[in-house]
């Protein structure tokens, strides 16, 4: 009887580790103009001249849950369908962060998805041969613009099913 609750535990904060609020937070907006995408949640935090493009990556990607510039950081969360036990189908939030000043790359996980088949490992190697391939200019807004592009088709390409 003891194994089964220890079984059921995981399972039971799995599946209720993926709820949230159905809005946009809009940076230095009230809540009456938080819009809705694609009947999903996603937040987007970033400065006013960057927010057309990420509304429009959002809008055009499923997966994605949330778009934050944070200083030289940008960070992008997404929904990845993986199999929990590498059974029980559950969507995991992973979030990928960029920092083009020190050249960084970081894909961070909840600490459960160790018994999922995420494939974390490849998605920041694809992200990475991406982000090589990228030649950056002066312009950091355009820099930043071209970031979260680059990380909304990772995104898409290494999906399940894709």
């Amino acid at each position: 009887m003891k194994i089964i609750k220890l079984l059921l535990v995981p399972i039971f904060l799995v599946s209720f580790s993926n709820f949230a609020l159905a809005q946009i937070a809009v940076p230095g907006a009230s809540l009456d103009k938080a819009r809705q995408i694609n009947d999903s949640d996603v937040q987007i935090n970033v400065p006013d001249n960057i927010y057309s493009e990420a509304f429009n990556l959002a809008r055009n990607n499923d997966s994605i849950s949330s778009i934050e510039i944070d200083g030289d950081w940008t960070h992008v969360s997404y929904k990845h369908k993986t199999k929990f036990l590498w059974f029980i189908p559950v969507n995991v939030t992973l979030k990928a962060s960029a920092n083009l000043q020190e050249k960084k790359l970081q894909i961070g996980r909840p600490w459960w998805s160790l018994f999922t088949s995420t494939p974390t490992s490849s998605i920041k190697a694809a992200m990475q041969e991406s982000f090589d391939k990228l030649s950056f200019g002066s312009d950091q807004t355009k820099n930043k613009i071209k970031v979260m592009k680059v990380m909304a088709s990772v995104i898409s390409q290494t999906a399940p099913g894709n």
